[in-house]
């Protein structure tokens, strides 16, 4: 009985184990206004709003849901359905644009950078951009 465990124990282990498809991605150059928003963050992420700190983060607020501003580019295929309805993106603005973004808060920006699908509670948005570039405009551009 032993030794018919083990090997099951072994046939189990040498089982290839199965990756989750890594999340959609495009780089895209979007435009909206910038807001920035504050959530409650770590250690409890709402569960302790005493305890939790505040989160400060970047977002755009899209003039048309993300799939139709990206229309032309044809690769939101690959985003779920939230996200290519979605309104709001988060941004991850680094270190080198966060003097600009600072400035920019309710303004109309052109953003350009990385577009990824989130699949964590953590985000707060179905896509989020990494940001490379942060720039005013002064109308829509279509």
């Amino acid at each position: 009985m032993k030794l018919r465990s083990l090997c099951l124990l072994l046939a189990l282990l040498a089982l290839p184990v199965a990756q989750a498809a890594p999340a959609a991605s495009q780089s895209v150059a979007i435009q909206g206004t910038l807001q920035v928003g504050e959530f409650l963050g770590a250690p409890g992420y709402g569960e302790d709003p005493a305890g939790d700190h505040a989160e400060v983060i970047y977002y755009l607020q899209l003039p048309a849901p993300l799939a139709r501003e990206l229309h032309a580019s044809g690769g939101m295929a690959d985003f779920s359905p939230a996200a290519q309805g979605s309104s709001f993106v988060q941004l991850l603005v680094f270190d080198e644009e966060q003097s600009v973004a600072r400035t920019l808060i309710g303004k109309k920006v052109r953003v350009a950078g990385t577009l990824v699908e989130t699949d964590s509670a953590h985000r707060h948005s179905p896509a989020l951009v990494q940001v490379k570039s942060l720039a005013p405009i002064r109308d829509w551009q279509w």
